[in-house]
């Protein structure tokens, strides 16, 4: 509205000079008015409370009041014109009312500013959130990858050094892996393997003692 109030500022200050309208003025003013009275009702509309107040209390200055009786003096009487105002005095409290507008314009460049800090803040944070949410979330992969390898890895090697050892003649071995899975199985398998060696190796020394009793 601080702009329509500019315009309605130097419409009324040329008309005031000359103390009547000129050609169309009258409805540029009707027109003006009823653009001011939009500009406010969509912003008591919008704006958030805070601005509602700072705004109220600016409009409370003595220098509306007087805008708004001139401005209502010039509507009366129209085109017939003679009205007995001083240029000067309607321009210098057209500017105080602008001059209030625009503190209501720097408020609200304020809490724009405000809102975005607030906005981008959050942002960041969410970003930081993600950032951190995916750190864990790898480190529980690669601690999930690392304990599915060594549940494997593990028992594979042990079933592997016993029979590196067995292969080298050393048939008394036991194997601790138990387990209901695949690796468990396979366990299962090489045990029983191992005892049918060792059965086998113990009745070989026991020919090679002329025991034939096997």
């Amino acid at each position: 509205a601080k702009e329509r109030t500019g315009i309605e500022r130097a419409l009324l200050s040329g008309t005031f000079a000359v103390n009547k309208f000129a050609p169309g003025g009258y409805v540029k003013l009707i027109k003006n008015v009823s653009e001011q009275g939009v500009f406010t009702e969509v912003f008591n509309a919008s704006a958030s409370s805070e601005a509602i107040r700072f705004y109220k209390d600016k409009m409370n200055h003595s220098a509306v009041a007087k805008v708004e009786e001139l401005r209502k003096l010039a509507l009366e009487r129209g085109d017939a014109g003679n009205f007995g105002i001083d240029a000067e005095d309607w321009f210098a409290t057209a500017t105080t009312k602008i001059n209030l507008l625009k503190d209501v314009d720097d408020f609200l460049a304020r809490e724009i500013i405000m809102i975005a800090q607030t906005k981008g803040d959050d942002a960041q944070r969410a970003v930081i959130m993600f950032g951190f949410l995916s750190i864990v979330l790898l480190a529980l992969t690669v601690l999930t990858a690392w304990a599915i390898t060594r549940a494997i890895t593990k028992p594979v090697t042990e079933i592997s050094r016993i029979a590196e050892r067995i292969a080298q003649g050393d048939v008394k071995q036991t194997i601790s892996i138990i387990s209901r899975d695949e690796i468990g199985t396979l366990a299962n398998s090489f045990r029983d393997m191992m005892n049918y060696v060792q059965e086998i190796a113990k009745a070989a020394q026991t020919i090679a003692k002329n025991d034939l009793r096997v």
